[in-house]
């Protein structure tokens, strides 16, 4: 009788214990920081708040106790993650969750506090948190398990601003015990939503209410809800060191089978219990074994396929992984990473991730078309010649008659087609109610044009900047385009140093004054006459009709003159590429000429002015105040250049 006492105790004790277990109670302890920023100056979001809101609460059920922060700047982040990192306890399971905007500089992830102000990519150091602290600040508990979730993949609104100009966040090593999860994959863009949640955050609380899934089955189905929700534009991401198993909320009829087994012993037990939660589970993880996280080695790398049969990618490194794509010999693709210690790599193609396909089926693009060179006869000199007269006849070399405003007109056949502006007057920089203006677009000041000058209808495109080549100049530079196209897509990959190279073998071509356009010249001609933040108007739902942009450039360039042209006759002045001008890098406008000459003194130099925005940013980015400076020896996909000629 004592025995058969002791026995219904100690039952009761594991049942009470398994109960607080199966609530995210008494069994171990739960911290989490959830942190939600939306409120940026900067590229305001809509929904990263409710996100963490909704977070917070989510965990608060599963048994976390919860630090949280909303609309947090710098030092409440700070504070808040040495208070979390002191919080955590050894063998327990620490939780971070941040919502908002993400930033990578050198394959570092940084996340931005609402106050961030960062007028150039070193700033990013200064103003926002490095990812590397938090991880450091949890490994440093020595809990159990380490849990990163990141809801940050979202378009950086400071990408102009960079030399390197990259999307979305980098993949990061998992210290032992973590596992990291990113609501997109590398180098990818995350869908802020357009209900009360974004997209992973959604499908993430969604799959929390599950009992009995375990942590990297649970992210799995994630990652299933926002392929579908996306159409597969999102794959979100997971990279994981974990050997223990942890279930947000346990299967409740786990606990409960121990003492009623052993209450009656005597009968057999209860269908329910013979039936316990975890095999129901085994089948389903047993049959593809594809892995639920990759450790990928960074690569940006444009690809051709070689394979004459074809190439299949594949949802998961592995062969018997879903396939999801079939790729043809010669279709190109961006590669993204490599699987380390696998032969596979991480594929993406017009901006959007595919999948995983062997190495070995893939070719380097460049190297690629030389040997299709090699095999297909090159075409006549005057095979290209022909497209010509698709362009405005009143461009035609040679032009003769005076170069009043309004005259279009080239000085030789391979030269860019210019357009002649009026002198004039304009007020440069924002005014004060304009949004998301920046603190280096003042102070406002009128600068007067005394002469008309010649402008570039267009950006300078690859036929251009080839015909250069050809004719032994650009240093015999070709730059990659990206697996978008050459022909008439502006140039891109070419550096300011690079630019100027191509003016100087069109100085030497023609006898005439080309040069890049001085900051003030750009603004004036990308006005157009106007004085709104945009020159189709106040109202960032024009930009689509004037440039190619974040919303409809599909992940890529495209080919000139495809939008209206502003009021000076000028296409693509609102996004396509950036465009390098003259000027040196000025924090502000205080001390700038004002009669439109190029500003290179004082300053940094060794950085220059990029204007107009690219095809991967947002509206806020394509006003005709915006700015950024650059290296002068940087190239990226994001930028080009047009030309301008003192007449």
């Amino acid at each position: 009788m004592r025995g058969l006492v002791r026995l219904l105790v100690l039952c009761l004790i594991l049942s009470a214990s398994s109960a607080a277990w199966a609530q995210g109670g008494a069994a171990e302890r739960r911290v989490a920081l959830v942190i939600g920023n939306a409120a940026y100056k900067t590229g305001p979001l809509r929904n990263p708040v409710n996100d963490a809101r909704d977070m917070a609460a989510a965990l608060r059920a599963t048994g976390f106790t919860v630090i949280d922060r909303y609309d947090a700047n710098a030092r409440d982040m700070r504070r808040a993650i040495v208070d979390f990192g002191n919080a955590i306890e050894r063998d327990g399971v620490g939780l971070f969750f941040f919502a908002g905007h993400g930033v990578q500089v050198g394959g570092r992830n940084y996340l931005l506090p609402v106050d961030a102000e960062i007028e150039q990519e070193e700033h990013v150091e200064v103003e926002a948190i490095d990812e590397a602290s938090v991880l450091q600040r949890m490994a440093g508990a020595r809990s159990r398990l380490n849990i990163v979730i990141l809801d940050a993949c979202r378009n950086n609104p400071y990408a102009s601003r960079f030399r390197s100009l990259s999307r979305g966040l980098a993949v990061t090593p998992a210290p032992v015990g973590t596992f990291l999860a990113y609501a997109t994959g590398p180098g990818n863009v995350a869908a802020d939503g357009s209900g009360r949640n974004g997209v992973f955050t959604a499908a993430l609380l969604t799959a929390m209410k599950a009992p009995g899934v375990e942590l990297e089955p649970l992210f799995k189905d994630v990652r299933s809800s926002v392929m579908q929700a996306t159409g597969g534009r999102q794959v979100p991401w997971t990279n994981s060191s974990v050997t223990g198993d942890f279930y947000f909320r346990p299967a409740a009829a786990t606990p409960v089978a121990p003492p009623q087994a052993s209450v009656a012993a005597p009968t057999p037990p209860p269908p329910t219990v013979a039936t316990p939660v975890a095999p129901p589970q085994a089948p389903v993880a047993a049959p593809t074994p594809p892995p639920p996280t990759v450790a990928l080695e960074p690569i940006d790398k444009s690809n051709v396929v070689k394979e004459p049969q074809g190439a299949r990618v594949r949802e998961q490194p592995d062969v018997r992984s879903k396939q999801v794509a079939t790729l043809k010999m010669g279709e190109a693709v961006h590669v993204l990473g490599k699987v380390k210690g696998e032969e596979w790599v991480l594929v993406e193609r017009g901006g959007k991730t595919l999948g995983y396909m062997a190495q070995g089926l893939l070719q380097d693009a460049e190297e690629w078309r030389r040997q299709q060179a090699a095999v297909v006869p090159p075409a006549p000199p005057a095979a290209p010649l022909p497209a010509r007269p698709t362009q405005p006849a009143v461009g035609v070399y040679p032009f003769q008659g005076p170069l009043t405003p309004g005259t279009t007109y080239r000085d030789c056949g391979e030269c860019p087609e210019m357009v002649v502006v009026p002198a004039g007057s304009f007020t440069m920089g924002s005014p004060g109610d304009e949004p998301g203006r920046a603190n280096d677009e003042v102070p406002q000041r009128v600068v007067t044009f005394a002469r008309p000058f010649s402008v570039g209808k267009y950006e300078v495109t690859f036929e251009e900047w080839e015909a250069c080549v050809a004719g032994g100049g650009c240093g015999g530079y070709r730059p990659g385009d990206s697996v978008w196209g050459r022909g008439r897509r502006p140039v891109i990959n070419v550096s300011w140093n690079d630019a100027k190279s191509y003016v100087d073998w069109l100085n030497r071509r023609t006898g005439k004054v080309y040069r890049l356009l001085t900051e003030a010249e750009w603004e004036y001609v990308a006005r157009g006459g106007t004085t709104t933040a945009w020159w189709c108007g106040s109202n960032a739902s024009c930009v689509g009709e004037i440039g190619w942009y974040v919303s409809n450039s599909g992940g890529l360039t495209h080919e000139v003159g495809g939008k209206r042209p502003n009021g000076f006759g000028l296409h693509d002045v609102a996004r396509n590429v950036w465009e390098w001008v003259e000027d040196c890098w000025h924090g502000s406008y205080a001390g700038a000429p004002m009669d439109g000459s190029a500003w290179v003194t004082g300053g940094n130099c060794g950085r220059r002015v990029l204007r107009g925005g690219s095809w991967n940013d947002n509206p806020g980015v394509v006003r005709a105040a915006y700015r950024v400076g650059s290296v002068t020896g940087g190239r990226s996909s994001y930028a080009g250049f047009r030309v301008a000629r003192t007449n």
